[in-house]
């Protein structure tokens, strides 16, 4: 039986304030969080005989730790959750249910961990395509943000949910393409990935970005990550799991340091009838038919394409 209700908004509240927390979540078997905010770390003390084998767990997006307690017949497990405390709450909370089930405290530590899909596929680096896509991605937060505030720049974030298009913001959507080309050509991977909702205008925004060596004006996918979410502690938990969600590793930070800077003007485009793009409606198919096709990727080149704008007047639309 669990005997306090923690939600993302009271941990949240938990972080900000900084100082240490511990509650009892439940009374049999005898179980208790612990959390150290400035830390980002969060331990679940359990009554048990066996140790969970966490060797087995070194793929996850964790620092995992168990060991016996100095009171007989009490374990610690305690997870560095850097950026995410609250998933690793949820987490620490399954194991409890499994063991109030019934389940022994090892096989309910494996079991929970399947089921929790940002503690796990934490093995691969993203492709240096993927970086640079979502430093753009970051980049027009940090834009939002310094308008509109995080809340509503996170708020408005929805490309690492598979959404349709990367940001929805109160009066369009926007669709974020970046490249490192000496072009300005976009991978499209749909037909539906550049089709507007209905009744929402979709803009594209372009940028293009150019390794920065050693100058001081590029950033990289680490710095920029880690501004972002040292802005605040309850937004950074928002933030860390739309990272995640993309394959984003705080573990991996140490390869996500190439700096990039921007080599033209970044360009926002009206994806209307006018724009060049492919649909069903171009290639003069129902919707039905388009529908079938489950994998379609065109590559689009906006290099002299005259009517983009820049992004200030897109984001001063927004705010009008």
């Amino acid at each position: 039986m669990k005997s306090k209700l923690v939600t993302m908004e009271t941990m949240g509240e938990f972080l900000s304030d900084g100082v240490p927390q511990n509650w009892k979540i439940s009374h049999s078997p005898r179980a208790s969080i612990h959390i150290s905010p400035r830390d980002w770390e969060i331990a679940l003390r359990i009554e048990t005989q066996e140790l969970a084998n966490v060797d087995l767990l070194e793929e996850v997006n964790c620092v995992w730790h168990t060991e016996p307690l100095k009171d007989s017949g009490t374990a610690e497990l305690r997870i560095k959750a850097y950026g995410h405390i609250y998933e690793a709450y949820l987490l620490l909370e399954n194991i409890v249910d499994r063991c109030q089930g019934g389940q022994g405290f090892p096989d309910s530590v494996s079991d929970a961990i399947s089921g929790f899909a940002y503690f796990s596929n934490s093995t691969k680096i993203l492709s240096e395509s993927k970086q640079i896509g979502l430093i753009g991605e970051l980049m027009l937060i940090r834009e939002i943000e310094a308008r509109a505030g995080l809340d509503a720049a996170l708020e408005a974030w929805l490309g690492p949910f598979r959404a349709e298009h990367d940001f929805k913001m109160p009066l369009f959507d926007v669709e974020v393409k970046t490249t490192s080309s000496e072009r300005r050509e976009h991978q499209i991977s749909s037909l539906m990935q550049l089709e507007p909702s209905v009744n929402r205008p979709l803009y594209l925004l372009s940028l293009q970005l150019t390794k920065s060596g050693a100058s001081s004006q590029g950033t990289s996918l680490r710095a920029i990550s880690e501004q972002l979410i040292g802005l605040s502690l309850d937004n950074g938990i928002k933030l860390s799991r739309g990272l995640m969600n993309a394959g984003w590793n705080p573990d991996h930070l140490s390869h996500y340091g190439t700096t990039y800077e921007v080599r033209t003007e970044p360009l926002v485009f009206l994806v209307d009838e006018l724009f060049p793009k492919l649909s069903s409606a171009s290639l003069m198919m129902e919707p039905e038919a388009a529908a079938k096709i489950s994998d379609i990727k065109y590559r689009l080149d906006l290099t002299e394409q005259k009517d983009g704008f820049p992004l200030a007047l897109l984001l001063e639309k927004d705010q009008t």
